[in-house]
């Protein structure tokens, strides 16, 4: 299982709530916890490989990332 903790631009909350619905399926589980945060937590390490491209494709590239559980 891994868990990583994202925080968003100020200027790119909007994003975040369809984000986070998007992403959610059976191996990942996302949670919104503010406007600019959310939590994601995979399955393996296939799941949050998914996530991260994810990320890197929709978001900012000042989207801060931090691995809660590796």
């Amino acid at each position: 299982m891994k868990a990583i903790k994202v925080e968003v631009p100020e200027h790119e909350w909007d994003k975040v709530g369809p984000f986070v619905e998007y992403i959610n399926d059976d191996d990942v589980v996302a949670y919104q916890t503010s406007r600019t945060e959310f939590i994601v937590v995979a399955q393996g390490e296939c799941s949050m490989a998914r996530v991260d491209a994810l990320i890197a494709e929709r978001l900012d590239d000042e989207t801060l990332i931090t691995h809660i559980r590796k």
